[in-house]
């Protein structure tokens, strides 16, 4: 049986931005799973214990990086430690990067690339940054249908970086970006180019 849930790894200070996530959950079927503060431990195991069991049962990890963690080494740790724990899984987790604009921090393992996500506004929405989805639900449902099923593939939006070879889904409408793994600037191509 399949794990039902996703791990968001986040700072506990968006809170506006967590109330929007766990609300995609909503009619989903899919618990969302968060460690909403580092100071304490889940029933008598360290906090990386517990981190790296829900990660590991989870069925994807959604990275929400923001200029909160970009600003605390704390935060910064905790959050390459769970991108860490879901390369390591077997088999390994796909990870969603849903990065705020101006935030710089390398991923050494991801699966999606959502660039400049968040908003200001209180009620954005993510159908607002997912640029030309050719997915095959509304815009406006593409976040629950890759809540249920985050293996879902779009091959119109692979990319593979020419410096570090990092194979992605790039959700972005620019067609010349910063690798989210080494900070190359990568010219989007057609998928045809992606081995």
């Amino acid at each position: 049986m399949s794990a039902k849930t996703i791990f968001i790894s986040h700072s506990a200070s968006d809170t506006e931005i967590m109330k929007f996530f766990h609300n995609a959950f909503k009619d989903t079927g899919v618990k969302a799973v968060a460690m909403e503060y580092e100071g304490w431990h889940r029933n008598k195991e360290p906090n990386w214990k517990w981190i790296r069991k829900e990660i590991t049962k989870s069925k994807a990890l959604f990275v929400i990086l923001t200029k909160n963690v970009a600003s605390i080494m704390h935060t910064r740790n905790w959050v390459a430690f769970e991108i860490g724990v879901a390369a390591a899984s077997i088999p390994q987790k796909p990870v969603y990067v849903f990065n705020e604009e101006g935030v710089d921090f390398a991923v050494p393992y991801l699966n999606h690339y959502f660039p400049h996500p968040l908003s200001s506004r209180r009620d954005f929405e993510i159908a607002d940054y997912i640029s030309d989805v050719r997915a095959p639900t509304a815009k406006k449902d593409f976040l629950p249908q890759i809540i249920r099923d985050p293996q879902l593939v779009y091959r119109d939006k692979m990319c593979k970086c020419p410096n570090c070879m990092t194979v992605f889904s790039y959700w972005g409408d620019r067609m010349a970006f910063k690798c989210p793994c080494c900070g190359e600037l990568m010219i989007k191509v057609s998928p045809k180019y992606v081995r």
